[in-house]
């Protein structure tokens, strides 16, 4: 009775295995795996969904337009993008946006004053092999202020196309040396599209 019982038991077992198998390879699950798999994954989901923490503030306000440095050659400009600044305070749990922060933005080509969170439209930047650094352009700072608090975040310019290649291995490294060359020339330099800036010290 005893060896019985324990061969049903692995019997089930192995038919859960290999359907949970044969769904991995074609993507589908059959009801009796999905129902044996719910309970496992639904307190996951739960966990999941109480990480992502409360939704971000809305922004409101019209964005803001970045003005260019004063000997800046707009020559370089390629375009226009827009990086959406959002400020915090507090860390893990406690984390949360905050609202009405004084920020400046500002590299050697541009620079912006606001107040978080915001959008803030930003110039992109020509890419040409005959450019020094292939036309890519300084650092961006934004720097941000509320009460006592404060917090500084520096960003640099990619290439989007380029940076997406880096990140596939070894092929990817390959093709990163193909696409360097077909695109340096047509694909803009751009900065982050979203910002995060921590404020520490007193509230």
């Amino acid at each position: 009775m005893k060896n019985s019982t324990y061969e049903q038991t692995h019997s089930e077992t192995l038919t859960i295995a290999d359907k949970t198998d044969a769904a991995v390879n074609t993507g589908t699950f059959a009801p009796d795996v999905r129902r044996n798999l719910l309970p496992r994954i639904f307190p996951v989901a739960l966990v999941l969904l109480a990480a992502c923490g409360s939704p971000s503030i809305p922004i409101e306000s019209a964005p803001v337009a970045a003005r260019y440095a004063q000997d800046f050659n707009q020559d370089r400009v390629a375009g226009a993008g827009e990086i959406v600044v959002r400020t915090y305070i507090g860390e893990g749990r406690t984390r949360q946006e905050v609202a009405g922060a004084e920020c400046r933005m500002e590299s050697d080509a541009f620079s912006a004053d606001f107040v978080s969170p915001v959008k803030v439209r930003v110039p992109t930047f020509v890419q040409r092999r005959q450019l020094e650094a292939r036309g890519r352009p300084d650092s961006l700072r934004i720097a941000c202020t509320t009460g006592e608090a404060q917090g500084i975040v520096t960003i640099t310019a990619e290439d989007k196309e380029i940076s997406t290649a880096t990140n596939a291995g070894v092929a990817g490294a390959i093709l990163t040396t193909v696409v360097s060359g077909a695109l340096a020339g047509s694909t803009p330099w751009r900065y982050a599209s979203s910002v995060s800036v921590q404020l520490i010290g007193a509230q």
